[in-house]
């Protein structure tokens, strides 16, 4: 097992198992967090035992989204912001280009980067009390983690656009129903139907399978790369606006007072 702090990997049986490390903070994803996610998609990239990949996150909440308190602590917001949407979003590039089948298994609070973490995953297992919430608008910025190119994608433009604008919550059996969620389990049993996919992955033609999913991430109509580059571009001047500023600082403070 490879532990760097705020990410885990562990690679058996033709899995790696891949896990964000930040249970105190939901998971949330710091600029530290970005960069280890990055580094461990980057060792899977030549490894002939990774047939198959599992992405979830330690404790009851899959990700909670961007870290806000370490966003109202730069000095400059809108050059911070952009720094980690950046960092994640090489991780999830790297991730996309890869020829491996990739399932993502979620529980509880899944909110912002969070859906777009979730939604890098071919198949999605989610237990039956997790909640999808773009929450973007809550702290004024635009999307990013590949969500304006994975949700429309997955659900169709019209209701990605009516959710992630009217910042709609969304349960599992509702996600499931729009065609975002794959299978939808009891909480306690996510970690293990998602290795149950994963086993009977790697024990058939993973590598044609993984070559599928490649091919079809990169025949969208807009290439996932495009996608989350547009996103890195939007979400730094986002980030420096005064609704931004302000939803941003609201948001921090209630997350410190939660914690108290």
């Amino acid at each position: 097992m490879t532990t760097t702090g705020f990410v885990r990997l562990h690679v058996a049986d033709g899995i790696a198992h891949i896990t964000l490390n930040r249970p105190d903070s939901l998971n949330s994803i710091s600029l530290q967090l970005a960069l280890e996610f990055g580094r461990m998609v980057d060792s899977l990239a030549d490894r002939e035992d990774v047939r198959v990949i599992v992405i979830d996150g330690e404790g009851p909440h899959f990700c909670a989204g961007g870290d806000v308190i370490e966003m109202v602590a730069a000095t400059d917001r809108g050059a911070m912001i952009g720094e980690l949407a950046q960092a994640i979003h090489r991780g999830l590039i790297a991730l996309a280009a890869l020829p491996i089948v990739v399932i993502t298994a979620v529980r509880g609070s899944v909110r912002g980067a969070g859906v777009g973490m979730s939604l890098a995953g071919d198949i999605i297992v989610a237990g039956a009390t997790t909640t999808f919430r773009p929450a973007y608008s809550g702290v004024g910025l635009s999307p990013d983690c590949g969500l304006t190119v994975l949700l429309p994608s997955a659900i169709g433009l019209t209701r990605a656009l009516k959710i992630t604008v009217l910042d709609q919550i969304l349960t599992a059996t509702e996600a499931h129903s729009l065609g975002m969620v794959a299978e939808v389990v009891d909480d306690a049993e996510v970690s293990t139907r998602a290795l149950e996919i994963a086993r009977s992955i790697s024990l058939g033609p993973a590598r044609a399978l993984g070559e599928t999913r490649r091919l079809m991430r990169a025949g969208m109509g807009r290439t996932y790369d495009e996608g989350v580059n547009a996103e890195g571009l939007a979400i730094p001047a986002r980030g420096n606006s005064d609704e931004s500023r302000e939803r941003v600082e609201r948001f921090a403070a209630r997350s410190s007072s939660s914690k108290r």
